[in-house]
């Protein structure tokens, strides 16, 4: 497994394809037309367990983002997400990104 993860330096995880906005830019349509997406109740734990199995063989991971539609319409989800993998972002010094059009963070301030 090590080789297969050779240079692996993003990992990119996808909450769902809802949004708040309808940019032109988007691939959201494309996302939509294969059936919409949301991230499950039991892929935290999930996402948790893939990290613990690839992490000894990704010497060069250094960083995890999360993506949708918008982030910021997925708060609960990213919570569970990251409070399971925070011990692990530590360790490693993992730094976590979140690609969003902004609107909501204010809402989110916390």
């Amino acid at each position: 497994m090590k080789k297969d993860l050779e240079g692996l330096r993003h990992v990119s995880v996808y909450l769902g394809d809802h949004c708040n906005f309808d940019c032109t830019y988007c691939d959201r349509g494309y996302i939509k037309s294969l059936g919409g997406q949301a991230l499950g109740h039991h892929f935290p734990q999930r996402i948790k367990e893939f990290l613990d199995e690839i992490l000894p063989y990704a010497d060069d991971l250094d960083m995890i983002t999360l993506h949708g539609g918008e982030p910021f319409l997925f708060t609960k989800r990213m919570d569970e997400i990251l409070t399971l993998i925070l011990p692990i972002l530590k360790k490693k010094k993992i730094r976590v990104g979140i690609t969003t059009n902004g609107s909501l963070i204010l809402d989110h301030a916390w």
